[in-house]
């Protein structure tokens, strides 16, 4: 997950898969499906790079709701691409968000789930972005404005946690840097489509009820999700 390595290396890499095989972690998954699938309904495209993908846990995501046929992880982690190689994932690229390997608008999508947050030089990895997607830059990012991240934020600093050195990002902020950086290559961006989820999630808890109830257009969520169009 994004250019911080030694975060997701070792056992952390196979705690970090084993999560969203707990009760919470498949919560909070099922909760952040339906939010990108909401924001990405009716989109179609061919291809898509997840920057800092991880163990590649939204792999099948990818062709479900997109329909993509060739889908690309990279990470910065061997372990964590070790991990995702096991699942059957064989489009997998050992690399750094801030130098992608890749050919100008050699994408669709391009996306960042939560992995900018972890990224050292975010402007520097999404110029990188910007410069190799054709129709959609998207960013799912962890939320500086909500409950989950305050929690995440406290026990960091009582134990050593990889949040510790997590960016907490806003949308106002991931708006502005993709904005800046397109502009410097002479783009144009859009958000098109946007809302969050995990209102009033804490370290293991999360209410299906709530979440509910609010939907996705509450701005405090735990988590985020942006779709831009880039022209």
């Amino acid at each position: 997950m994004g250019s911080n390595e030694s975060l997701f290396s070792g056992e952390r890499a196979f705690k970090y898969d084993a999560f969203f095989s707990t009760d919470y972690g498949k919560k909070v998954f099922l909760l952040e499906k339906a939010l990108m699938s909401y924001c990405l309904e009716n989109l179609r495209v061919s291809s898509v790079l997840e920057v800092g993908c991880g163990t590649f846990v939204w792999g099948d995501f990818w062709k479900e709701i997109l329909k993509a046929e060739f889908i690309v992880g990279l990470d910065i982690s061997y372990d964590m691409l070790k991990i995702a190689r096991s699942k059957g994932f064989k489009r997998l690229i050992l690399g750094s968000a801030e130098n992608l390997p890749f050919k100008e608008k050699s994408f669709d999508v391009v996306a960042f789930i939560t992995s900018l947050e972890f990224v050292k030089d975010k402007e520097a990895a999404l110029m990188e972005a910007l410069k190799v997607v054709k129709r959609y830059l998207i960013v799912g990012y962890l939320n500086r404005k909500s409950l989950l991240a305050f929690k995440r934020k406290i026990k960091s600093l009582l134990w050593r946690t990889v949040y510790k050195e997590a960016h907490f990002l806003t949308e106002k902020e991931v708006k502005r840097l993709i904005e800046e950086n397109a502009k410097k290559l002479g783009k144009s961006v859009d958000l098109i489509r946007k809302g969050t989820t995990l209102n009033f999630s804490t370290e293991k808890f999360v209410s299906f009820k709530l979440e509910n109830f609010l939907g996705f257009g509450f701005p405090f969520g735990g988590f985020g999700f942006l779709v831009f169009e880039v022209s």
